[in-house]
């Protein structure tokens, strides 16, 4: 009925507003399969095409009842050339548990330099994309964190040189990556450049900067070290952001405020930092 729309309208809403995103990246400390919880539409239309594909893989010969999919299977035969974008893209009907299976070392190696340098942009990028996705169905293995650690090692280079834009997506990408793989090593690579940039965050910027604060903190499983990593993190951030944007930074901050109890507020010293800095 209407009303039950409304509500569930309602809900919806408040899910994703930013109190309701901080409380599901709060979560992620638990379960950090942050990019597969935010798949957007084509990504859904992938994992929907990937599940039929298995299911004719593993049934179109040896079940007669498959014999008369014909034309499904003319559709999908289509999307032969996009195979491995179907098999890396993240699972979203899975998203409830991290990958456990390794990719095998024949995957790996038609893909996947385990001596590769990043000596540039274009490099950078195309690993990037690469962990991004495999990270996503695979739990990955010591040469490919290795590789990750390589791209923050390269992205500390080019801090200075990249727009302000550029290093948060990156990061945003990055964080997902760590979270993941429960890579602490690289979760302080991270709050390194996050303080790095904060003397040249805008506004705009700032809720993005809060999200891979986030998504980085899920690398800690224990509730402790989580605990400890973010308020260091944030208050770090707080006291090198710019005086016009804290008070920003603080509102954003304030949210938490919804989804947590008070003895677990993390964000607090980070919280008196900004709120003395915007009164200048």
């Amino acid at each position: 009925n209407r009303e039950t729309l409304n509500s569930f309208v309602t809900w919806i809403t408040n899910l994703r507003s930013t109190a309701g995103i901080y409380s599901s990246l709060i979560d992620s400390r638990v379960e950090p399969m942050i990019l597969a919880n935010r798949a957007p539409s084509h990504s859904l239309r992938l994992n929907v095409q990937s599940r039929i594909w298995r299911l004719l893989s593993r049934h179109a010969n040896s079940d007669p009842s498959w014999q008369n999919c014909e034309e499904l299977k003319n559709k999908l035969s289509q999307l032969e050339e996009e195979s491995e974008k179907l098999n890396l893209c993240p699972d979203i009907f899975e998203s409830h548990c991290s990958p456990q299976v390794a990719l095998s070392a024949e995957q790996n190696s038609k893909i996947f330099d385990k001596d590769k340098k990043i000596l540039n942009k274009e490099e950078f990028d195309k690993v990037l994309h690469y962990l991004l996705a495999v990270s996503q169905q695979y739990k990955l293995g010591a040469d490919e964190l290795n590789l990750l650690k390589r791209l923050t090692e390269f992205m500390l280079t080019k801090l200075e040189i990249n727009s302000t834009d550029e290093n948060l997506v990156c990061l945003d990408f990055v964080s997902v990556i760590a979270a993941v793989n429960r890579s602490t090593q690289v979760s302080e690579d991270i709050a390194k450049m996050l303080t790095s940039i904060s003397p040249k965050i805008k506004e705009q910027q700032v809720g993005l900067l809060i999200v891979i604060v986030f998504q980085t903190a899920a690398v800690f499983k224990d509730r402790e070290k989580w605990f400890k990593w973010l308020q260091e993190t944030l208050a770090s951030i707080a006291a090198q952001l710019p005086n016009g944007v804290l008070s920003t930074y603080l509102q954003f901050l304030l949210q938490i405020d919804y989804v947590l109890p008070a003895s677990s507020r993390f964000h607090a010293r980070a919280k008196s930092i900004a709120s003395a800095g915007a009164r200048i």
